[in-house]
């Protein structure tokens, strides 16, 4: 091949690379931020992203009400609140989406990262991810439903931990 034809097929490639026509693949999620306004219930967040306000519903996690009539579910329920609101309440997220984007009450469905995800690495969802948090310090329990399932299996993982280590919800 031509030297001077080989260093301008280079030049052009790595110009396109350098212009986004052609991303490097990244082993990091996707992802949105938004900053929380409130946490208006143990299951939804007010946020505003993309210049509007929304709700969000955190993917997989179900977590007790506040209102259940069984004390103990109810209890926990408070617990679950009190530690989204500490926990997000006036700070930066970092929403993931998975191939259902919105419920039938239109809320936008989410993976919550605490911080921008660096993979989908065990690690990276023990020490980010908000929603395999909540499962594993036993906040709530694992709730699949439809088709967001990108995480499930890490989640399961998470859940018997927490099942066996008699955390939150699971303490007995």
């Amino acid at each position: 091949m031509n030297p001077l034809f080989r260093s301008s097929v280079i030049a052009i490639l790595s110009l396109f690379l350098l212009l986004g026509v052609f991303p490097l693949v990244s082993a990091s999620p996707l992802t949105t931020s938004a900053y929380v306004v409130r946490v208006t219930d143990s299951s939804t967040l007010q946020v505003y992203v993309n210049d509007s306000a929304e709700n969000v519903r955190m993917i997989a996690v179900d977590l007790p009400s506040k209102l259940d009539p069984n004390k103990h579910s109810k209890a926990n329920g408070l617990k679950a609140e009190k530690f989204l609101r500490e926990q997000l309440e006036g700070r930066t997220i970092y929403l993931q989406f998975d191939k259902q984007q919105r419920d039938k009450e239109n809320c936008l469905l989410a993976y919550v990262w605490l911080s921008q995800p660096t993979s989908d690495s065990d690690d990276d969802l023990r020490d980010k991810l908000f929603n395999a948090r909540l499962v594993l310090d036993g906040y709530g329990r694992l709730k699949i439903e439809s088709v967001n399932v990108k995480y499930a299996t890490f989640l399961q993982r998470y859940q018997a931990e927490a099942q066996v280590g008699d955390k939150g919800i699971w303490d007995r």
